[in-house]
Formats: structure tokens, sequence, C-alpha cells
């Protein structure tokens, strides 16, 4: 479990660094919170996009893994490691990353990049 974890965390910051480099403009960042996620299975967490006066498209990397809606809930589905990725709606350059584990069970962890 911890090197599932370690690894799941790894991939994340990656992608942050990613995202941070190529993905925001100066003058409007798009920042997602949180940067990665452990949920377990039958819980829902809903991710926190800025600047919130933006509209967004929410997609899940793998949707048998976990969905999201088009306010930024995920429904873990089952156990693995998924990526839900936020794009700015009216500049699809522009987006953020969260790294999501689901898990069988336990509690909810939220790490910051």
């Amino acid at each position: 479990m911890k090197k599932i974890l370690f690894s799941a965390l790894v991939l994340t910051l990656l992608f942050a660094v990613v995202t941070q480099t190529v993905g925001s403009t100066p003058d409007e960042p798009l920042t997602l919170y949180p940067a990665y996620l452990q949920v377990p299975l039958g819980q829902h967490v809903t991710l926190d996009a800025q600047p919130e006066e933006k509209e967004f498209i929410w997609s899940s990397s793998d949707t048998s893994v976990a969905t999201v809606d088009e306010n930024g809930r995920i429904t873990p589905i089952a156990e693995g490691e998924v990526f839900i990725i936020v794009t700015l709606a009216d500049d699809d350059q522009i987006s953020a990353v969260c790294g999501v584990l689901v898990v069988a069970d336990g509690n909810i962890l939220l790490w910051e990049e």
C-alpha cells in the first residue's frame, strides 16, 4: 500500500509541475485543490478549482476507477489510480490535474502540492 501511495504521489507531483509550467498564464492561473487525494469507495469528494468566476470542463483519465461531474464532485467506482483533469471552458490550453487513489476503505486524505 505504501508503495502505491508513493508512486501515485510522485506521478501527481510530476503532473503538478507540468501543469504549473505549461497550463497557466501569469494573469489568470488555474489552481486545483487538492493536488492529490485518497478516497475510499462509498465516499465523495468535491475538488476546488480557482478562479471561481470561470467555467470548467471536468474529466477523468479512467472512468472505471472514478468519475467526476460538472461541479468537480468525484465518485469512486473501483480501487485504483486516476487523474482528474479540470480545463478552462474558454481556453483548453489551461488545465490542472489532481491525482486520486481510490481505496477499499479508510479515510479521505488530502495533499497539497
